[in-house]
């Protein structure tokens, strides 16, 4: 006999407010995101403390407002009129998450479109989530208003915090002429002072990516990043690029760059703070090409580069370690790929040997044999290299001071190269079958000699 599934629908909203930092930001953020989603120029925020000691936050828009029917949809949770990946608030769900917060909870609601007014009053009685019946309103102005009763934690960072937040989440909109409010005053964007400003448009898997490009007077503030994702106006995610180290030291805190990525909104997490897996595939073709924008301006340093070691290590390595070197290639290290963690930039080709016609490409940056070098600018960090244990590549750090110090001899880059390659192979077989130190030195002799014997070209 077939029987419906049932749904807690608390516990399910319960797990959603878990999702978020703080579910003081979660019905900031949801509030928002709604209103810049139907498309509002103004949003009038508002928290305070009623007579009766409770407290309270209100939002209030002046977007289309909801018909009869809409509005009777919005109290059914998780019904919506929003197409997935067109939006970015949550479809159906909205701030009606807070309920999930406490029993103490009301949202009250009014709303207008056109002719229409409508008001109800949402709350919990004991497990369920109840509202009140839709009823005519007053109100004769178009948009939405509505308020909820928040607990003292959730009133006390909103009261800090407000002001911060609408300048980090909506800074976009605020710079495109979004009017914004709390308690009556009217938050102010942050303007980057700059020198020299470009628009353009990156192409990605037949998407459009409008950029804007920001070379600023002064250094940014500690908390913007060099790019910034947003839809909809809306702030998504700021990511300091891996290149960042290859930025001229007067210019490394003085470029901006704002994304709009409305194209990719199906990729957004539940939380808002970034994307899901496999937007890397528009987020490289983008910030490949902020790295052309930013060579032309002359900000990347000609000094950063280093050329990838040379394609016959790259095979000698590939021989050694299918043969005498086995336990040491990186699938046996490792034990199989495990993700898709993305190294640092590439500097240089990546040195595998190229595809016969007609075979399957291996993974970008892994060969057959599951190894791969590649080289990439980290100043600031102390390592000479590393395995990466999702790409099973092994990355260079050619801003170390002795793979700087190897200058333009090509002997000694490639020796540096295959030295560090041995060694953290090595250190990374070492933690997992511990040998001795003789046993570690000998094996990193015999390995160098084997590289040299069959690199013909090359004297170490």
């Amino acid at each position: 006999m077939e029987q419906i599934m049932k749904i807690d629908v608390l516990h399910a909203l319960e797990d959603l407010v878990r999702i978020y930092d703080s579910s003081a930001k979660m019905v900031f953020r949801e509030a928002t995101d709604n209103a810049l989603d139907i498309l509002a120029t103004e949003i009038d925020i508002k928290i305070g403390k009623d007579s009766n000691g409770k407290y309270w936050i209100s939002f209030e828009d002046n977007g289309s407002g909801m018909d009869k029917k809409t509005f009777e949809s919005y109290h059914v949770i998780a019904k919506s009129t929003k197409t997935y990946g067109k939006s970015i608030g949550f479809a159906g769900i909205g701030a009606k998450v807070y309920l999930a917060v406490g029993d103490f909870v009301r949202i009250f609601t009014e709303t207008c479109c056109g002719n229409e007014s409508w008001s109800s009053e949402m709350y919990r009685k004991g497990n369920d989530l109840m509202h009140s019946t839709p009823k005519k309103s007053s109100r004769k102005k178009n948009g939405t208003y509505y308020k909820v009763l928040i607990n003292y934690t959730d009133y006390l960072e909103l009261q800090q915090s407000l002001e911060d937040w609408v300048k980090v989440f909506c800074n976009n909109a605020l710079l495109n002429g979004i009017k914004i409010s709390v308690n009556g005053k009217s938050v102010k964007p942050w303007i980057p002072e700059t020198s020299k400003t470009k628009s353009y448009i990156v192409m990605a898997e037949n998407k459009k990516f409008p950029c804007k490009l920001h070379l600023c007077k002064n250094d940014l503030h500690k908390s913007k990043r060099n790019i910034e994702y947003h839809i909809n106006n809306h702030f998504v995610k700021g990511r300091r690029p891996d290149y960042y180290d290859q930025v001229k030291l007067e210019f490394r805190n003085k470029w901006f760059v704002s994304v709009e990525a409305y194209e990719i909104a199906d990729y957004l997490k539940t939380d808002k703070s970034g994307f899901r897996g496999g937007w890397w595939k528009y987020g490289d073709a983008i910030e490949k090409k902020i790295f052309k924008e930013l060579q032309k301006l002359g900000l990347i340093s000609t000094q950063t580069k280093k050329a990838a070691a040379p394609q016959s290590l790259a095979k000698a390595f590939e021989k050694l370690l299918k043969g005498k070197f086995a336990f040491l290639n990186p699938n046996s290290l490792i034990g199989g790929l495990i993700g898709t963690k993305r190294p640092g930039p590439i500097c240089g080709p990546s040195p595998r040997p190229p595809s016969k016609p007609g075979s399957k490409s291996p993974r970008p940056g892994t060969s057959k044999s599951g190894f791969s070098v590649v080289v990439s600018y980290r100043q600031n960090d102390k390592r000479e290299g590393y395995l990466d244990p999702g790409s099973h590549q092994l990355v260079i750090n050619s801003g170390h001071a002795l793979a700087i110090s190897t200058g333009q001899d090509k002997k000694a880059w490639s020796y540096h190269c295959t030295k560090v390659v041995v060694l953290i192979l090595l250190e990374e077989y070492n933690k997992k079958n511990p040998i001795s130190i003789s046993k570690f030195v000998t094996t990193q002799s015999e390995f160098m000699d084997a590289v040299r014997a069959e690199v013909k070209d090359w004297k170490l």
